[in-house]
């Protein structure tokens, strides 16, 4: 699963510890001349993963996340050019105030 599949959920895992549910994206695309379409997509699952969470499905599929923190974590294999920080920048203000964390980490190739 990745980033190119929009319409599927990558991975959940809980944080115990942070009293917290993550939604993982892999996201295996370089920053490179393909940056819009690799931008669009990312915007595209996002989306998915935040109507995931609204609509309940979150929820109802585990529902010991009803109480927890929800969180949407973008896990890249290659470093963030400057387009890339500056979308995620964004997105981290649209979502602001929506309940829904967003995060990005670099896990290297």
């Amino acid at each position: 699963m990745s980033v190119e599949q929009e319409k599927i959920v990558d991975f959940i895992g809980d944080n115990e510890a942070a009293n917290e549910v993550v939604l993982f994206i892999t996201d295996h695309l370089p920053w490179d001349d393909s940056a819009n379409e690799h931008l669009n997509l990312l915007q595209k699952k996002i989306n998915k993963y935040i109507a995931f969470i609204e609509s309940g499905e979150l929820v109802q599929l585990r529902p010991s996340a009803v109480s927890k923190k929800k969180v949407i974590e973008v896990q890249t294999k290659y470093e963030n050019s400057d387009i890339a920080n500056s979308f995620y920048k964004h997105a981290k203000e649209r979502m602001d105030g929506s309940g829904i964390e967003l995060r990005f980490s670099y896990q290297g190739n």
